[in-house]
């Protein structure tokens, strides 16, 4: 992750975390069961993402006091990740009654720890800021920063020749600059020629993007799929479109389940800004044991659904919700009247 020193090169002290695979959460959870909870010291949960709210519910499931937890918000030009005012006051309620530590001011820059010292275990981190320094005693730091390339993919990569440009470069149809060779995902962006910086796969569905690579793999096994390459493809600078809902589902703390969906974007918050046509519909309040999921839609100027938010403490079922997205209040029995 971006700011954090020495994760690849140089010193790194025990208890540091950087987490690439469900191997590397297994064996931070054993960690923590062995080692974190026998002791005193507290965790650092760094960043205001999802990930980082689901990671102080993993360790508050794992027996961890929420005393034990500070949780560090770094510079971000959303207002949090969820975009949603009720979700964050929600976020807030449950961390003061579990005295999960949050520092007032947000826009923390990781700047060492240990103040400097090759120390095998982490004791102290060191944060800067606009206004005023932040140094906090630590025995644990969790790492959820603005997601960036793993060194030792980025090293496979740059050892084969393949271009990069802070994520591995790709084409329209996938193509790195070796045509035998095809990538999607997040860890890609658009060649320069396109001339949009800010369109990548990281802002799709991914099931939808995967659907399309496995096409673009199968035409060139089943010589019978020929027929089937798009007539417009030439050498136009258009960048492909996907259509499918964005959505994100995560278990956060005070074990509230939750799900948004919304449509692709090349923004950060999915849930976008009403406008003056917009109409937004909310119901129930999850600390309301008489009405307790919150639920939100989100109806856009052409009458359709553009974004749904729940809140429960029960499982949500998310092929249900997707069936709902972008479609007509019409079809929902005129659900404005």
């Amino acid at each position: 992750a971006k700011g954090v020193p020495s994760i690849h090169k140089g010193f790194t002290p025990n208890g540091v975390f950087t987490l690439n695979s469900r191997r590397d959460v297994t064996s931070v959870s054993t960690w923590v069961k062995d080692v974190f909870l026998k002791s005193n010291g507290k965790a650092i949960i760094y960043g205001c993402t999802v990930d980082a709210y689901t990671c102080v519910n993993g360790l508050l499931e794992l027996g961890v006091p929420g005393s034990r937890l500070i949780m560090v918000h770094p510079p971000n030009e959303m207002p949090n990740c969820f975009n949603n005012a009720y979700l964050e006051n929600a976020m807030k309620k449950i961390f003061d009654q579990n005295g999960i530590e949050i520092p007032e001011r947000r826009g923390y820059r990781l700047a060492r720890w240990n103040h400097g010292k090759n120390e095998s275990a982490l004791k102290v981190a060191t944060f800067t800021s606009e206004a005023k320094p932040l140094q906090l005693e630590c025995e644990a730091f969790f790492c959820f920063d603005h997601k960036s390339v793993d060194y030792d993919a980025f090293k496979a990569m740059n050892n084969s020749c393949l271009v990069f440009d802070g994520r591995l470069v790709i084409d329209k149809h996938f193509r790195t600059n070796d045509p035998s060779i095809l990538a999607a995902g997040s860890l890609t962006k658009y060649v320069r020629k396109y001339h949009n910086e800010n369109w990548s796969h990281l802002n799709f569905n991914s099931k939808e993007i995967g659907q399309k690579l496995a096409h673009a793999i199968l035409q060139k096994f089943d010589p019978t799929l020929e027929d089937m390459v798009d007539i417009n493809d030439g050498e136009d600078n258009l960048i492909p479109t996907y259509k499918e809902a964005k959505c994100i589902h995560a278990q956060l703390p005070g074990k509230l389940f939750y799900l948004q969906i919304g449509k692709p974007n090349t923004i950060a918050g999915m849930q976008a800004p009403l406008t003056e046509s917009d109409l937004e519909l909310i119901t129930g309040d999850v600390f309301d044991d008489a009405k307790p999921d919150y639920f939100r839609l989100h109806i856009n100027q052409y009458s359709k659904i553009e974004t749904i938010t729940c809140l429960s403490k029960n499982p949500l079922k998310t092929s249900n919700y997707l069936c709902l997205y972008d479609m007509h209040e019409r079809y929902l029995n005129n659900l404005k009247q």
